[in-house]
């Protein structure tokens, strides 16, 4: 990120809240999402599965308009990603367990986030989201729409471990996407609707794995699919480009305890970032 602050938050926690969308702004897109999704269903909801595919497009163009002139002086090396509308709904259904976002770029030479912006404030009891800072950094993962998830035995160890993010509406949350994140069900009386998009770095082609027995296969994606509304089934129209090994064995407790000594000592910079800043510097006239 172009902030210094900013990258240092999201190189030694994976994330970083920046105040950027006014009041009249958030009422605006309260108003639009209203208007596209008059009723939310019972649980969790997003824009980019619902089966109207010209409903996904446009709110995802819509998102991109008004957030990529709000993020161009933080992002400047960076594009944005489809966007969409999210809402968790009142009861018990919304609740997310602990868990990462799916690779969207090969995490060996860059990194990936979501930016998440809720449209109302959030707290402990609508479900705010929660976060392990740090966590992005404990091991390399290989995360798609059929891998099981290696900290999966793991979940109340890792809720104890959480932070709660209390937000305002229009603060907007960056976040690695090899960070460790969950929220609790919303237990108020009204809906908890936000907005989502991906960041990526400029140069970075759009990556999507998927597993075939105990094999995962890595693919070349773009935003199209990203949007589809497919990505949880075998993705057919994409590019294959190699097959390898996974090992998926769920982590115990006491690996656990281990990978968090192990990293304690956060460091001064990811060298994903460093890595990016030499090629950029490569390309400058």
């Amino acid at each position: 990120m172009a902030d210094a602050d900013a990258e240092r938050s999201l190189t030694r926690d994976g994330y970083v809240v920046l105040r950027l969308l006014s009041a009249v702004a958030v009422q605006r897109l309260l108003d639009e999402l209203s208007g596209w999704v008059p009723d939310f269903p019972d649980g969790f909801y997003a824009s980019v599965h619902a089966p109207d595919a010209g409903l996904r497009a446009t709110v995802s163009a819509h998102l991109l308009a008004t957030f990529r002139p709000l993020l161009a002086s933080a992002c400047r090396e960076e594009r944005l990603l489809g966007g969409a509308f999210i809402n968790k709904a009142p009861g018990p259904r919304g609740a997310l367990p602990p868990h990462q976002d799916w690779n969207i770029v090969d995490e060996r030479h860059h990194r990936s986030f979501n930016v998440w912006v809720p449209l109302v404030g959030t707290h402990a009891e609508n479900g705010a989201i929660q976060v392990l800072p740090g966590s992005h950094r404990w091991l390399p993962t290989v995360r798609g729409p059929n891998i099981p998830c290696v900290y999966r035995e793991l979940h109340e160890e890792l809720r104890a471990l959480m932070t709660i993010l209390p937000m305002l509406p229009g603060d907007v949350l960056i976040y690695d996407h090899r960070l460790l994140h969950c929220s609790a069900a919303n237990l108020g009386a009204a809906p908890r609707p936000g907005a989502v998009m991906g960041l990526v770095p400029a140069e970075a082609e759009l990556k999507h794995y998927f597993a075939e027995g105990d094999q995962v296969r890595r693919y070349h994606s773009d935003v199209q699919f990203l949007l589809s509304g497919q990505t949880h089934l075998p993705p057919a129209r994409l590019c294959p480009e190699v097959l390898f090994d996974h090992d998926t064995t769920a982590l115990g407790g006491e690996q656990l305890k281990r990978i968090r000594a192990a990293s304690c000592a956060p460091p001064h910079h990811d060298p994903r970032a460093q890595d990016q800043m030499n090629r950029r510097k490569e390309r400058a006239p």
